[in-house]
């Protein structure tokens, strides 16, 4: 079921949140969620209504409204901690990516699951797993490629992490991100943490400008993930979104170096996703993940 979903009234939650954030009186916020906490994946199936009623601009709203809500949790000049617990997939994931912290149940499952849904993330994500890699290959001589490769394959492949340090090793959660192993203190922890990065002097992190990868070095992806589809790894409409993925990755088609931003790589997963909820095949396996559960190999 879509139940414990992330929806547009939840991302409109968070965004009103953050107006109630900004009064003196308040020194943060802390997110979290009943038993699954709010991630059991993003609401596509309100979407995929949508797409069969041929109403892309509400989609687009939806997607946009959910980009501006998570920026808002990670650029925040207060401290805003993400405590998830159960599962937190697809927009779940996405929401504990983007935040000044997280302090996870030990117990918690996240992961970017949206290619079983014939799509890719699309609250911000893509541009998460591109600025790992900027922080990365910083200063170094380091080719993007071989990390991007990484990131690659956690979304394509769906890599779920079924528990907080598998979470912190897939990368969705930072080395310093807090983990508590019992559950019935996650939101005394969650709130412990927001004051004690008051009180060590934290500071809200800041939107840079970033060199696109470049079609060109990230094409390789192409040629690997069509090995993938020989081997029958990935189905031929997986090869398609993945060929899609890769273009958001590479920064469309700016040439390598090219000063490109976060909103830019927004935009392209925008477009990117738009042109997939335009294909049958997306909306059949979308339908499938719905009232099956289980993913359509379409």
């Amino acid at each position: 079921s879509m139940a414990n979903c992330v929806t547009a009234d939840l991302t409109a939650t968070i965004i009103a949140a953050h107006d109630i954030l900004a009064k003196p009186e308040w020194d943060g916020m802390v997110i979290s969620g009943g038993k699954d906490f709010m991630g059991n994946v993003t609401d596509y199936f309100t979407m995929m209504n949508l797409a069969n009623e041929k109403k892309f601009d509400a989609i687009e709203e939806i997607l946009r409204q959910g980009q501006k809500a998570f920026d808002l949790n990670k650029y925040s000049l207060k401290p805003v901690v993400v405590a998830p617990k159960g599962k937190a997939l697809g927009g779940g994931c996405e929401l504990i990516t983007m935040s000044s912290a997280v302090q996870a149940s030990g117990e918690t499952y996240a992961g970017h699951v949206e290619l079983g849904f014939g799509l890719m993330p699309g609250f911000g994500a893509m541009k998460e797993a591109v600025l790992r890699v900027v922080n990365k290959i910083a200063g170094t001589k380091a080719h993007p490629v071989e990390f991007l490769q990484v990131e690659f394959e956690n979304i394509a492949m769906a890599k779920v992490g079924t528990s907080a340090k598998e979470i912190q090793r897939l990368g969705y959660m930072r080395p310093t991100d807090g983990i508590s192993l019992n559950e019935d203190f996650l939101l005394g922890d969650a709130k412990q943490r927001v004051l004690n990065m008051l009180n060590s002097g934290w500071s809200a992190p800041v939107k840079r400008p970033f060199g696109a990868f470049g079609l060109t070095q990230v094409a390789l992806f192409k040629v690997g993930t069509f090995q993938m589809k020989q081997a029958g790894v990935l189905s031929e409409y997986d090869w398609h979104v993945a060929c899609k993925m890769v273009d958001v990755f590479a920064g469309g088609s700016m040439q390598a170096g090219t000063t490109i931003t976060e909103d830019y790589i927004n935009d392209l997963t925008v477009e990117a996703i738009l042109s997939l909820f335009g294909e049958q095949k997306t909306l059949d396996r979308i339908m499938s993940m719905v009232t099956k559960g289980k993913p359509l190999r379409n």
